[in-house]
């Protein structure tokens, strides 16, 4: 079965979950979501947002860099 076909016949399915994303977005940004549920909306969404992060650490400055962050120590102003 080709991956068009199969992308087809799931159509429905990824319609569906998109309008329910979004019709959660408006509800969440209106504010007329409950808020319990709210908050639970939007832990859901950081920890999908923080998934795959890689975590990196001031202690490897190879890293920092390799990700275009540069690591400068700065001295205290009254020390």
């Amino acid at each position: 079965m080709g991956i068009v076909r199969r992308y087809a016949e799931r159509m429905p399915q990824l319609q569906a979950q998109e309008a329910l994303r979004m019709s959660a977005a408006v509800a969440l940004g209106s504010g007329t979501m409950k808020k319990g549920a709210a908050q639970s909306l939007r832990a859901e969404w950081m920890k999908a947002a923080r998934e795959g992060r890689e975590r990196v650490s001031a202690k490897d400055p190879q890293k920092l860099a390799a990700m275009g962050i540069r690591l400068q120590k700065v001295k205290p102003k009254n020390g």
